[in-house]
């Protein structure tokens, strides 16, 4: 269930309500991930309707096991404007990801990146020594595209980011 995919991934249940779930993380990096397998879960069963995630970054106010506030209501919009079957976050959340070295600034960023060590390698071996002495290229968990601008009620306006998972599936 998705309650306890959340558990098992060390999110915390608020409440279900209907077909929709609310979930807390300590961080940026766990709720991204149990968001997106929340949707690799969900996706897999026909029987399910689409999923759509929305996720923000920020303060909560908690009262008798549940969550309030702007980042709530925040999250909250962003799942309504979500595509079938993603996660948007918010642009605080996607700083957040950035910052904890989750993902990158931006795919050109991460090319840059693996092109710069290929670079690097090349000219190790160009002189005859090994590469083992060059920083580890950042292995990013998950990507970040920038959605569009979008007014939401009560909140003004809006950028989302898609949330996407780089790489392999962990288990």
């Amino acid at each position: 269930t998705a309650a306890d995919l959340v558990a098992a991934h060390g999110g915390r249940l608020i409440k279900t309500l209907g077909d929709e779930v609310l979930f807390a993380a300590d961080d940026a990096g766990t709720a991204a991930e149990i968001a997106l397998r929340l949707i690799e879960a969900m996706s897999q069963d026909e029987t399910m309707p689409a999923l759509r995630v929305g996720i923000a970054f920020g303060t909560v106010t908690t009262r008798m096991g549940d969550v309030f506030g702007t980042t709530v209501n925040l999250a909250s919009r962003l799942t309504s404007i979500a595509p079938k079957d993603a996660v948007l976050v918010d642009g605080a959340f996607a700083k957040e990801l950035v910052r904890h070295g989750d993902a990158p600034e931006s795919e050109a960023q991460a090319a840059e990146e693996v092109a710069a060590a290929a670079e690097r390698a090349r000219l190790a071996e160009k002189e005859g020594r090994e590469a083992v002495d060059q920083p580890p290229l950042p292995t990013y968990r998950f990507g970040l595209q920038p959605m569009w601008q979008r007014p939401v009620r009560g909140l003004g306006v809006v950028e989302p980011w898609l949330l996407a998972r780089r790489g392999k599936t962990g288990s």
